[in-house]
Protein backbone atom coordinates (compact mmCIF):
# COMPACT_ATOMS: atom_id res chain seq x y z
CA UNK A 1 0.00 0.00 0.00
CA UNK A 2 1.74 3.18 -0.91
CA UNK A 3 2.75 5.83 1.76
CA UNK A 4 -0.38 8.44 2.37
CA UNK A 5 -3.11 6.36 1.12
CA UNK A 6 -6.12 5.79 3.50
CA UNK A 7 -6.58 2.23 5.10
CA UNK A 8 -9.72 0.81 3.80
CA UNK A 9 -12.03 -1.14 5.94
CA UNK A 10 -12.79 -4.21 5.49
CA UNK A 11 -15.67 -5.42 2.94
CA UNK A 12 -17.27 -7.64 5.87
CA UNK A 13 -17.49 -4.57 7.91
CA UNK A 14 -19.10 -2.18 5.41
CA UNK A 15 -21.15 -4.91 4.24
CA UNK A 16 -22.46 -5.59 7.65
CA UNK A 17 -22.85 -1.88 8.85
CA UNK A 18 -25.02 -1.16 5.90
CA UNK A 19 -27.56 -4.42 6.52
CA UNK A 20 -27.31 -2.90 9.99
CA UNK A 21 -28.63 0.51 8.33
CA UNK A 22 -31.35 -1.59 6.61
CA UNK A 23 -32.28 -3.96 9.49
CA UNK A 24 -32.80 -1.13 12.20
CA UNK A 25 -34.98 0.71 9.87
CA UNK A 26 -37.05 -2.21 9.42
CA UNK A 27 -37.48 -3.12 13.30
CA UNK A 28 -39.13 -0.09 13.46
CA UNK A 29 -41.36 -0.36 10.50
CA UNK A 30 -39.83 2.47 8.78
CA UNK A 31 -40.71 5.62 11.34
CA UNK A 32 -37.99 8.12 10.78
CA UNK A 33 -37.62 9.33 14.27
CA UNK A 34 -37.15 6.02 16.01
CA UNK A 35 -34.83 4.83 12.72
CA UNK A 36 -32.43 7.33 13.53
CA UNK A 37 -32.69 6.84 17.35
CA UNK A 38 -31.66 3.33 16.86
CA UNK A 39 -28.88 4.31 14.31
CA UNK A 40 -27.48 6.76 16.77
CA UNK A 41 -26.86 3.68 19.55
CA UNK A 42 -25.31 1.77 16.92
CA UNK A 43 -22.76 4.00 15.13
CA UNK A 44 -20.42 3.93 18.00
CA UNK A 45 -19.98 0.03 17.84
CA UNK A 46 -19.59 0.63 14.53
CA UNK A 47 -16.73 3.17 14.55
CA UNK A 48 -15.23 1.06 17.54
CA UNK A 49 -15.06 -2.26 14.88
CA UNK A 50 -13.54 0.40 12.04
CA UNK A 51 -10.97 1.29 14.60
CA UNK A 52 -9.92 -2.15 15.04
CA UNK A 53 -10.26 -3.03 11.90
CA UNK A 54 -7.51 -0.26 10.99
CA UNK A 55 -5.47 -1.33 13.84
CA UNK A 56 -5.16 -5.02 12.67
CA UNK A 57 -4.16 -4.36 9.17
CA UNK A 58 -1.38 -1.74 10.46
CA UNK A 59 0.22 -3.58 13.82
CA UNK A 60 3.36 -5.05 13.27
CA UNK A 61 2.98 -6.78 16.33
CA UNK A 62 1.60 -10.69 16.25
CA UNK A 63 0.43 -10.80 19.46
CA UNK A 64 -1.51 -7.41 19.21
CA UNK A 65 -2.91 -8.76 16.49
CA UNK A 66 -4.08 -11.48 17.87
CA UNK A 67 -5.88 -10.09 20.26
CA UNK A 68 -7.26 -7.35 18.04
CA UNK A 69 -8.65 -10.81 15.80
CA UNK A 70 -10.27 -12.33 19.01
CA UNK A 71 -11.88 -9.15 19.69
CA UNK A 72 -13.57 -8.66 16.34
CA UNK A 73 -14.70 -12.27 16.46
CA UNK A 74 -16.29 -12.18 19.28
CA UNK A 75 -18.08 -8.29 17.99
CA UNK A 76 -19.08 -10.18 14.93
CA UNK A 77 -20.97 -12.88 16.80
CA UNK A 78 -22.77 -10.47 18.92
CA UNK A 79 -23.34 -8.41 15.74
CA UNK A 80 -24.88 -11.19 14.30
CA UNK A 81 -26.87 -11.77 17.34
CA UNK A 82 -28.25 -8.27 17.31
CA UNK A 83 -29.00 -8.50 13.59
CA UNK A 84 -31.55 -11.54 14.74
CA UNK A 85 -32.84 -9.57 17.24
CA UNK A 86 -33.85 -6.73 15.06
CA UNK A 87 -35.24 -9.44 12.03
CA UNK A 88 -37.42 -10.60 14.25
CA UNK A 89 -37.96 -7.01 15.55
CA UNK A 90 -39.16 -6.65 11.85
CA UNK A 91 -40.68 -9.51 10.95
CA UNK A 92 -43.16 -10.23 14.65
CA UNK A 93 -44.62 -7.88 17.02
CA UNK A 94 -43.39 -9.62 19.90
CA UNK A 95 -41.03 -9.03 22.56
CA UNK A 96 -38.19 -8.26 20.55
CA UNK A 97 -40.51 -5.92 18.78
CA UNK A 98 -41.14 -3.85 21.56
CA UNK A 99 -37.24 -3.93 23.12
CA UNK A 100 -36.57 -2.49 19.83
CA UNK A 101 -39.43 -0.05 20.03
CA UNK A 102 -38.39 1.08 23.79
CA UNK A 103 -34.82 1.65 23.31
CA UNK A 104 -35.94 4.00 20.62
CA UNK A 105 -38.29 5.79 22.93
CA UNK A 106 -35.51 5.62 25.58
CA UNK A 107 -32.67 7.20 23.25
CA UNK A 108 -35.39 9.90 22.37
CA UNK A 109 -35.83 10.44 26.10
CA UNK A 110 -32.02 10.65 27.13
CA UNK A 111 -31.26 13.00 23.81
CA UNK A 112 -33.72 15.02 24.17
CA UNK A 113 -33.07 15.82 28.26
CA UNK A 114 -29.71 16.20 26.76
CA UNK A 115 -30.95 19.28 24.43
CA UNK A 116 -32.65 20.88 26.90
CA UNK A 117 -31.79 24.69 26.88
CA UNK A 118 -29.85 25.73 30.26
CA UNK A 119 -26.15 25.14 31.61
CA UNK A 120 -24.56 21.94 29.71
CA UNK A 121 -21.27 20.38 29.73
CA UNK A 122 -19.04 22.31 27.52
CA UNK A 123 -15.80 19.41 26.57
CA UNK A 124 -13.81 21.85 25.85
CA UNK A 125 -13.72 24.12 29.26
CA UNK A 126 -11.94 22.14 32.27
CA UNK A 127 -14.14 20.84 34.98
CA UNK A 128 -13.31 23.86 36.99
CA UNK A 129 -14.55 26.49 35.39
CA UNK A 130 -16.49 29.65 36.40
CA UNK A 131 -19.46 28.57 34.60
CA UNK A 132 -19.84 25.19 36.11
CA UNK A 133 -19.43 26.23 39.98
CA UNK A 134 -22.19 28.20 41.91
CA UNK A 135 -21.03 31.65 43.05
CA UNK A 136 -20.77 31.86 47.48
CA UNK A 137 -23.52 33.93 48.25
CA UNK A 138 -26.17 33.37 45.87
CA UNK A 139 -29.23 31.39 46.42
CA UNK A 140 -30.36 29.32 43.63
CA UNK A 141 -33.85 30.24 41.89
CA UNK A 142 -36.19 28.04 41.66
CA UNK A 143 -35.89 27.19 37.82
CA UNK A 144 -32.28 26.61 38.85
CA UNK A 145 -33.49 24.44 41.90
CA UNK A 146 -35.42 22.88 38.99
CA UNK A 147 -32.64 21.74 36.35
CA UNK A 148 -30.29 20.75 39.41
CA UNK A 149 -33.30 18.30 40.37
CA UNK A 150 -33.87 17.45 36.55
CA UNK A 151 -30.13 16.58 35.74
CA UNK A 152 -29.64 14.64 38.65
CA UNK A 153 -32.68 12.37 38.61
CA UNK A 154 -31.47 11.82 34.70
CA UNK A 155 -28.48 11.04 35.95
CA UNK A 156 -29.67 8.38 38.00
CA UNK A 157 -32.12 6.94 35.77
CA UNK A 158 -30.15 6.88 32.48
CA UNK A 159 -27.17 5.32 34.73
CA UNK A 160 -29.85 2.54 36.12
CA UNK A 161 -30.57 1.69 32.82
CA UNK A 162 -27.41 1.54 31.47
CA UNK A 163 -26.48 -0.74 33.81
CA UNK A 164 -29.79 -3.22 33.22
CA UNK A 165 -28.75 -2.89 29.01
CA UNK A 166 -25.03 -3.72 29.65
CA UNK A 167 -25.93 -7.07 32.13
CA UNK A 168 -28.36 -7.84 28.90
CA UNK A 169 -25.91 -7.95 26.61
CA UNK A 170 -23.81 -9.74 28.19
CA UNK A 171 -26.80 -12.41 29.36
CA UNK A 172 -27.48 -12.78 25.73
CA UNK A 173 -24.16 -12.02 24.15
CA UNK A 174 -25.86 -9.53 21.82
CA UNK A 175 -25.14 -5.23 21.68
CA UNK A 176 -27.82 -2.89 22.25
CA UNK A 177 -25.88 0.23 21.29
CA UNK A 178 -24.34 2.79 22.78
CA UNK A 179 -24.70 6.43 23.07
CA UNK A 180 -21.85 8.87 22.46
CA UNK A 181 -22.01 12.11 24.47
CA UNK A 182 -23.92 14.52 22.61
CA UNK A 183 -22.29 18.14 21.76
CA UNK A 184 -24.71 20.86 22.56
CA UNK A 185 -23.71 24.03 22.08
CA UNK A 186 -23.71 26.36 25.14
CA UNK A 187 -25.62 29.84 25.88
CA UNK A 188 -23.68 32.12 27.92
Amino acid sequence: MPVGSPIRLSSQLTSTYRLFLRATSAAVLHHPTATRNIRKLYRPIFDEAANVDVQVKTTRDPQKTKLLEQWLVTWNKRVDNTLELLHSSATTRGLSHRLTRNIGFLTHAYLKSRMRKGQVWDPQLPASAPIYSIRPGKVPTAKEKKQQSRAAFDATVFHSVGQVVRLAEGQSNISLGRLSPVSVPTTR
